[in-house]
């Protein structure tokens, strides 16, 4: 007999990677980061995550752990770096592919190894979340490959191609390694050097060579995500479209999150996709990567039988 998985009887999944603020042009500072994104989400719909990041001895790495703390997150997996600042990133469009300038050398960069494995004993986890920009730098990428090796759990990979901050050799070797691959349509087509969308098959081979993948899922902004199978099958949704959207930055993160949530729950594939663009759309029509608003969280959990 197949009993339903409930939120309370899944295990944590451990996000690693960059907590950073998000500054847009007219001066806001908002905060986010695909890491923290997805571990808010979480936070809000009910399964809370482990955090595992690194942030600056600053006025906004302060506000970051005040915000964090409202919010109820576990803020254990947060270290605190004497020498970097905490992270920033200038957004320089946000159109449905957002453009960022990113600084080098910011505490997440330096994502300590012996802190981060303290943080995960006896911890009921289920899985690690991690982005590409968490492995630009060697400190924080050998802290990930020390995790990943030591406690063998499933793997969900955000591809986020930020110029200059990868190399496409690092990238597919980690892709190697995942269960699930989640990325765009514009960097599907750019790591597997197949600019042709007859060609996702072609796609596919390329960026899954090992029997561990089990999902390569693209966005495609206001068209909706697929989930890509061998034969060049789709299983594909268009999504609800968001009326009046005020910002992308963000919704490929808001995405993942409830993907992940899915992956805990056991939902098909077809129900994850609309739900995980649901909540893309309702996040897109707001300034910023997250909502502090509990009503938000509330109404899908309740339309979701959370």
């Amino acid at each position: 007999m197949h009993f339903q998985k409930t939120i309370n009887s899944v295990g944590r999944p451990l996000i690693f990677g960059e907590v950073l603020y998000d500054l847009f042009p007219e001066g806001n500072k908002l905060l986010g980061g695909a890491p923290f994104n997805v571990a808010w989400h979480l936070q809000g719909l009910g399964l809370p995550p482990l955090l595992i990041s690194r942030i600056g001895n600053d006025q906004l790495g302060y506000n970051a752990l005040e915000q964090m703390k409202k919010w109820g997150m576990d803020m254990s997996g947060i270290q605190l770096d004497q020498k970097y600042s905490t992270g920033v990133a200038h957004i320089l469009s946000e159109k449905d592919d957002p453009q960022f300038e990113i600084p080098s050398l910011q505490a997440y960069d330096y994502i300590e190894k012996s802190l981060a494995f303290r943080n995960t004993k006896k911890k009921d986890l289920s899985l690690i979340y991690h982005g590409t920009l968490a492995c630009r730098h060697s400190v924080s990428a050998s802290t990930l490959k020390s995790l990943v090796n030591k406690l063998n759990l499933p793997i969900f990979i955000d591809v986020n191609l930020r110029s200059p901050w990868w190399e496409k050799i690092s990238v597919c070797n980690f892709l190697q390694n995942a269960s699930w691959i989640k990325m765009n349509e514009a960097e599907l087509f750019l790591l597997s050097n197949t600019l042709k969308p007859s060609r996702l098959e072609k796609a596919r081979t390329v960026l899954l060579k090992n029997k561990k993948s089990k999902a390569l899922i693209v966005t495609r902004g206001s068209k909706g995500a697929f989930f890509l199978l061998p034969g060049n099958k789709k299983i594909e949704s268009l999504g609800v479209k968001a009326n009046e959207v005020v910002d992308t930055v963000g919704a490929g993160d808001a995405f993942s999150s409830v993907w992940i949530l899915g992956i805990a729950l056991d939902w098909n594939i077809l129900i994850t996709l609309e739900r995980s663009l649901e909540f893309a759309s309702a996040i897109v029509r707001q300034r910023g990567a997250t909502r502090q608003d509990p009503e938000l969280y509330r109404f899908f959990k309740k339309k979701w039988k959370l």
